[in-house]
């Protein structure tokens, strides 16, 4: 069984352990401190389930990984790594504001003209619905308008991503 060390979700701020079930990681420990009372109100702000969605997408833009061990946090946000060990950060979409022309749209993948489509093309569909993931969209529906195609047609090519082990299981009627 591999169990994560434990990690700092910093909206709102805990900490949180996953574990390894059956290769999707569900979250198995949290730890919570408040400066004001802990009560019904701030456990129920917490949301595990998008938590737990983004931790399995590798969209851990809200994640602060602090331990004594190997640490490897992967965003497509603001993250901070700090501990004794080996550490390795790789933060996306950070920049300076200089960049000039025109950004490509949100959630775009370029279609190819023949099928089967390529294994690289499951590769971008993962990566793309990652950063969108990370950023509080809804992937398919995003995917599906940016690229001009239904809904039905992302969602298999979600599937086949999975399949091809680009992203990790689903759970039935959750974007994870």
């Amino acid at each position: 069984m591999r169990v994560t060390p434990w990690v700092r979700w910093t909206d709102p701020d805990c900490l949180v352990r996953f574990t390894d079930r059956d290769g999707r990681w569900v979250l198995t420990g949290l730890r919570v401190e408040s400066t004001e009372r802990v009560d019904t109100t701030l456990l129920r702000s917490i949301p595990i389930g998008r938590i737990e969605d983004q931790y399995n997408a590798g969209a851990t833009g809200n994640i602060k990984a602090t331990g004594f061990g190997n640490i490897k946090a992967t965003g497509f946000g603001n993250i901070k790594a700090t501990g004794l060990g080996n550490i390795k950060a790789t933060v996306y979409g950070s920049g300076d504001g200089g960049v000039r022309g025109s950004m490509p749209k949100l959630g775009r993948i370029e279609v190819p003209p023949t099928r089967p489509y390529p294994e690289t093309f499951y590769g971008q569909v993962a990566e793309v619905y990652r950063e969108l993931l990370a950023m509080g969209y809804q992937p398919t529906a995003t995917i599906a308008t940016a690229s001009n195609v239904p809904t039905t047609t992302v969602t298999r090519w979600i599937r086949e991503a999975r399949q091809r082990g680009y992203l990790p299981p689903g759970r039935k009627g959750r974007t994870s």
